[in-house]
């Protein structure tokens, strides 16, 4: 029963590996607000179906694999944040709120390239 379950559990974390190595790619071509969303995502359901693993089960290049994954996640929340600021912001069009988007989209160009893993 045990090996059953767990040769199951390995398959779908590894489609969850995959699916998140997608979504970061399609992120990286595309860095658009519905990428971000996506990748944000897959982060969070691959470090939860890692933290619901025994410990015991647990290797260094998975868990390394996780702890980029999740840095990279940290990383991102300052960008994220600015798209959200920036999509309230963006119904107004009075001058002011003109430029300080523009600040907002300067500032997401400079994190940018931090986003790496």
């Amino acid at each position: 029963m045990y090996d059953f379950t767990a040769q199951f559990y390995f398959e779908s974390f590894d489609k969850l590996v995959i699916k998140s190595n997608e979504r970061l790619e399609n992120y990286r071509k595309n860095p658009t607000e519905e990428n971000i969303h996506d990748v944000r995502t897959s982060i969070r359901r691959l470090d939860i179906a890692w933290k619901i693993l025994p410990k015991k089960l647990h290797h260094t290049k998975a868990d390394k694999f996780i702890t980029l994954r999740k840095e990279f996640f940290k990383n991102n929340s300052q960008i994220r944040d600015l798209d959200v600021i920036k999509q309230k912001l963006e119904s107004n069009t009075s001058e002011d709120i003109v430029q300080i988007i523009k600040k907002i989209n300067k500032k997401k160009q400079k994190l940018l390239p931090r986003l790496t893993l």
